[in-house]
């Protein structure tokens, strides 16, 4: 059997398989099942405070993760770091891929629309009442902390609140590190 077409994101390009190995653990539940436990020691807002640095800790490794296998140590552009950004949002989307679409405006700006928010549907699923904040802005600033840029996160609509897309605008401003010093 024929494996599957590589990931092309930009100038980047990940063999299928090394897109299975990423994403690993990545798709592992949402909502922490302690989560209801703790509440009841440290209320909500503690558990929320500590569930929402975990997401961001866990996509900023996951993005060195993707850069390693890329063989990049750090980011030249800001186009560049919107292709890896990309390309992570790819690679750590739901076994059936990123059903969304993104759309380039400039060199410096990503947006990305998406009827289907994988995190939307699964917190759902785990009727996630308690754990009230979406974690896809700490994983999106994980992203962009791993990738070394200063960058505006802009959400534009959430399903949570009724909306038919989750939309969110990224405008990378500035590189400020080399990344690799970031491992």
């Amino acid at each position: 059997m024929e494996s599957p077409v590589p990931l092309c994101v930009g100038n980047f390009e990940l063999p299928w398989q090394e897109v299975e190995r990423l994403r690993g653990g990545w798709l592992s539940d949402p909502a922490p099942a302690s989560a209801v436990t703790e509440s009841a020691s440290s209320g909500w807002l503690e558990v929320n405070r500590h569930y929402l640095q975990e997401q961001r800790d866990r996509s900023t490794h996951s993005m060195h993760a993707l850069m390693e296998a890329l063989g990049v140590d750090s980011v030249e552009t800001p186009g560049e770091a919107l292709d890896l950004f990309e390309m992570a949002l790819r690679v750590f989307s739901p076994p059936e891929g990123y059903r969304g679409h993104t759309v380039r405006k400039g060199s410096n700006k990503l947006v990305m629309v998406n009827p289907f928010c994988p995190i939307f549907n699964a917190l759902e699923e785990h009727n996630w009442r308690g754990v009230t904040a979406c974690p896809s802005w700490y994983i999106r600033r994980g992203w962009l902390d791993a990738l070394g840029v200063e960058a505006t996160d802009f959400l534009v609509t959430e399903k949570k609140w009724g909306y038919r897309t989750c939309t969110a605008s990224i405008s990378v401003e500035s590189l400020v590190a080399a990344t690799a010093s970031g491992r």
